[in-house]
């Protein structure tokens, strides 16, 4: 199954066999590879040009002989390149590698010890090697490629392991609060990301972030911002401060063709507010009072402009916490969710299942979304890291065990 021995195997059984001093195998698909005896590297090179080597084995589909090349080169219809090559290595016959209708490459000889022409028995039998061996050297490609797959998919799960360590392990327990977060990656890594950050016993700041894509380079993305985030909670009083400092330092650091929408949320327990600011991020969808509404406050992604046009966009929300406050921060995989029709979930939805279940615990609410998201996909896939929080004002005697 190893590529570089079946190579050798060849060239040496073809050497032994056959009593011949030069012989190469040479693949010129699109995985190029040459094993030789006394023939150089740099005439085992033939290139896609016009009456080339190449070209004519491609055509023909048959063994070429060059014993007539040094004394009659007219007499051979290949371009200048390919027969001073062939002269250098002392090649007298290709036989070419089909694999169906695919030249993945040639077996290339020199003369015979004995000075014999090579006999039809001869070609026929090289013929039969070059047949044998290009399903020999397909069947170690695909063997290669699955153990390249399984190291991926090794790395992959590994990686899936590290950004599940990155997000919160339980929900916060404040008393007044009732609060639940889940992230689904599309993949089997994601861009999304939740995080609780405590900064005293009666402050908790809710993040909830996207990258622009999903899969590996995102969830990359998003292990780095939340570092970011979680020094800029501990050195800004405000989330609007927070993310003028995290744009400041993620611009220089990020393709241009990326960015990332966040929404941070400080819950003051002890002034019973919450001040929303919201980066290019999904409504928020608040209840107060009876009511449900989405937070419409402006705001660009960050890594999308330096600072002054990012920092004019921002404003801070100020929202007073009440008995009955609920709020639900979530990506767009969320409202964006598609069905087989390619209809979306939409934010309506979304608002009419909240409004239908907010007596729920936050974390049944958040199964209850879920379910009814997952029910109107069906078969098909998801096409978008999801990732929700529920945080809802609940009294002492009601607080979930």
């Amino acid at each position: 199954m190893n590529l570089e021995q079946i190579l050798h195997s060849m060239v040496n059984r073809i050497s032994n066999t056959m009593h011949i001093e030069k012989a190469a195998v040479i693949l010129c698909d699109e995985h190029f590879g040459c094993v030789s005896m006394n023939i150089d590297q740099e005439c085992c090179l033939f290139t896609e040009e016009n009456k080339g080597l190449l070209s004519v084995l491609r055509l023909t589909q048959r063994p070429q002989s060059f014993a007539l090349l040094s004394e009659e080169p007219d007499s051979i219809a290949l371009n200048k390149q390919d027969k001073e090559k062939l002269l250098k290595a002392g090649v007298v016959l290709s036989v070419p590698m089909f694999l169906k209708d695919r030249l993945i490459g040639m077996i290339n000889v020199g003369p015979k010890m004995s000075g014999k022409v090579y006999s039809q028995e001869d070609i026929n039998l090289l013929s039969t090697v070059a047949s044998q061996a290009a399903v020999a050297i397909e069947n170690s490609r695909l063997h290669q490629s699955e153990i390249e797959k399984q190291r991926i998919k090794e790395e992959i799960t590994l990686a899936r392991k590290i950004q599940e360590g990155l997000l919160p392990k339980e929900n916060p327990e404040l008393p007044g609060l009732d609060i639940a977060g889940i992230s689904i990656p599309a993949t089997t890594v994601g861009g999304d990301y939740f995080d609780f950050i405590q900064l005293s016993p009666k402050k908790l700041l809710v993040v909830v972030a996207d990258v622009s894509g999903k899969g590996m380079s995102a969830a990359l993305y998003m292990s780095k911002i939340q570092g970011m985030v979680q020094l800029a909670a501990h050195m800004y009083n405000s989330p609007k401060e927070m993310l003028i400092h995290v744009n400041r330092r993620i611009f220089d650091g990020i393709e241009r063709k990326s960015f990332i929408t966040m929404i941070l949320a400080l819950f003051d327990l002890q002034k019973k507010k919450v001040r929303i600011c919201r980066a290019g991020h999904n409504k928020a969808l608040i209840g107060s009072n009876g009511h449900l509404q989405y937070l419409d406050a402006p705001g660009i992604g960050l890594g999308l402009e330096r600072g002054p046009v990012f920092e004019s966009e921002l404003r801070e929300i100020v929202r007073p916490l009440t008995s009955d406050s609920l709020f639900l921060f979530y990506t767009d995989g969320l409202t964006e969710a598609m069905n087989g029709k390619g209809s979306q979930f939409g934010e309506e939805a979304v608002a009419d299942l909240v409004r239908g279940r907010r007596n729920l615990p936050a974390p049944a609410l958040q199964r209850t979304i879920i379910t009814a998201v997952e029910e109107f996909r069906g078969s098909s896939e998801q096409n978008d890291d999801l990732t929700m929080v529920v945080v809802k004002s609940v009294s002492r005697s009601k607080r979930r065990k």
